[in-house]
């Protein structure tokens, strides 16, 4: 395989996404190879660029909401959201390692070109759970990381200057940690999904490839990053906009039952109740299922990207995604000749009879 630079690997890695997704599959298959996907992409470098900015704007829009609620009585604000609190990291906990052990059946199954998804689920168990390890721990340390920069900074005299480089250091850290997790997404797990490697061999092999092209690698992180900005805006525009057209004829069907039982008394609206319930849960379910169509082929992109920018430096994967054409090293045994040329040149025939029989 040849070594594509960061550039020259985007075109090939979109047609080997596509071929993966759409090539031969029903649409049932492109959902769930997307559902994979998607839940593959979920816990990366960037999965929360397109989201931060609206949790943001959650949390300003509901902060004087909680505030005024919950200022009568602190002592059962707290209380109240334990349950919440339990119910949501337990579902994070599932959606987390549900994550890392796609990641590894989502390199596999573009490496190979396979979509036998409980085959290849199944080879992983071990290994996604040192990864969550490794996951955890860099999380540990760039957390004190982070809040010691922080505690450092808020303790000076620095005044304006301070806050300003604490902002720097964020924007700076942030950087360097979607760079790190994308060299363990790229460059290590590969060779864990594809060699059942250790960790520690499969980071020597990456950095001994990163250090002897840095300039071909500094630009594959440059594009990610302009690519990641550009795609996550683009993708959030088309889902915003798609859901709405497809919230119109949910609410078209939705407003004739109204106009029908308005005046049924309690049992119309019971009527009107469960219709808008239904309505409700096929319109999540169309909405999920959106998700997954729009994510999916975002997140089997990059990851392809990823494979055929480090295969050409990477002899195992890039047999794998570009097989060599085998040549044939034998030669092929001399023929008879033929009746006719017998017959032209009777000498040029086999001294012995093609069947000789022993002599009694």
């Amino acid at each position: 395989m040849r070594r594509y630079s960061a550039a020259e690997a985007i075109t090939p890695a979109w047609e080997h996404a596509k071929a993966w997704l759409w090539q031969g599959t029903s649409k049932k298959v492109f959902l769930q190879l997307a559902a994979v996907a998607t839940l593959a992409g979920t816990f990366s470098a960037t999965a929360g660029f397109n989201s931060f900015r609206q949790r943001m704007r959650l949390h300003s829009i509901n902060g004087h909401r909680q505030a005024s609620q919950f200022g009568h009585a602190p002592h059962l604000s707290g209380a109240a959201l334990v349950p919440l609190f339990v119910v949501l990291a337990i579902l994070g906990a599932i959606l987390f390692y549900l994550s890392v052990r796609f990641k590894f059946v989502l390199v596999n199954a573009l490496a190979t070109r396979r979509r036998e998804i409980r085959l290849l689920w199944d080879l992983y168990a071990d290994i996604t759970w040192q990864w969550i390890a490794l996951t955890l721990i860099l999380t540990l340390v760039a957390g004190a990381l982070g809040f010691s920069a922080f505690f450092g900074l808020r303790h000076t005299a620095l005044g304006q200057a301070g806050n300003a480089s604490m902002v720097v250091l964020g924007i700076l850290g942030g950087i360097a940690l979607a760079i790190a997790a994308w060299i363990l997404r790229d460059f290590v797990l590969p060779v864990l999904a594809l060699e059942g490697a250790t960790i520690g061999f499969a980071w020597e092999r990456a950095m001994s490839v990163l250090s002897a092209e840095p300039g071909e690698f500094a630009l594959y992180f440059l594009l990610k990053i302009i690519l990641t900005f550009v795609v996550a805006l683009a993708r959030l525009i088309v889902f915003l906009v798609t859901a709405l057209v497809l919230l119109i004829p949910f609410l078209l069907v939705g407003i004739l039952p109204a106009l029908l039982v308005r005046h049924g008394g309690l049992a119309g609206g019971a009527l009107f109740a469960l219709i808008a319930l239904v309505l409700c849960i096929a319109y999540a379910a169309v909405t999920i299922v959106l998700f997954f169509s729009i994510n999916g082929p975002i997140t089997a992109f990059f990851t392809s990207w990823g494979l055929y920018f480090y295969g050409g430096r990477y002899p195992l994967l890039g047999e794998m995604l570009e097989p060599s054409i085998a040549v044939p090293t034998y030669t092929p045994p001399p023929s008879f000749p033929s009746r006719d040329e017998e017959e032209d040149d009777p000498g040029s025939g086999p001294s012995l009879p093609l069947n000789p029989q022993p002599v009694t």
